[in-house]
């Protein structure tokens, strides 16, 4: 979470550093969903230890039905605060900003999936598991998370294949702006 939540800042910054300090309110309204995301598992750990918030989501369907609704109802919220306030900040046209956030969503999968690759996927997501508790800690250590869940070992390359895709698409919108532009 902390690996992703960082990424997003260094993408936001890497793009806007023109914005100042007094626009930070901009920073936290695109932040919004992944703060409320971190109350709802941090909640939900302080009731009774981290594995309850694992708990409530394996054992109870409602639970999960309602986690997985809010978690992408904030996902897609986030990419359309991100869409309008920076359309508002930058005034920039419709294809200029859908190519910026292109990039910022290029960028975290770029960074992701090269960390996947060169720490490795069982690394990282032991150490991910030591944070958020998924699974217990002696069964991933025994039997490594990636075969004890079946996960593809290729994930890193699917995520630096998905990153370069929008990384074209974002070049691509720029390039038919600055032609419609000419124009």
């Amino acid at each position: 979470m902390f690996t992703s939540l960082s990424i997003y800042i260094a993408g936001l910054f890497l793009l806007n550093y023109k914005q100042s300090a007094a626009k930070s309110i901009e920073l936290v309204s695109v932040l919004a969903p992944i703060i409320i995301i971190l109350a709802i598992v941090m909640a939900f750990s302080a009731i009774r230890g981290p594995f309850y918030f694992w708990q409530l989501f394996w054992v109870s369907n409602s639970f999960r039905l309602f986690f997985i609704s809010l978690f992408v109802a904030l996902i897609f919220y986030a990419y359309w605060v991100l869409y309008f306030r920076q359309k508002r900040l930058f005034e920039l046209n419709h294809l200029q900003t859908i190519a910026r956030v292109l990039v910022i969503q290029g960028i975290q999968f770029f960074a992701l999936g090269f960390a996947g690759r060169w720490i490795g996927l069982e690394k990282s997501l032991t150490a991910l598991n030591d944070e958020l508790l998924v699974l217990p800690g002696g069964l991933s250590r025994i039997l490594g998370i990636t075969t004890h869940l079946g996960i593809p070992k290729q994930i890193p390359d699917y995520l630096l294949l998905a990153a370069a895709i929008l990384l074209v698409f974002a070049l691509l919108f720029q390039i038919i702006h600055t032609v419609v532009k000419k124009k």
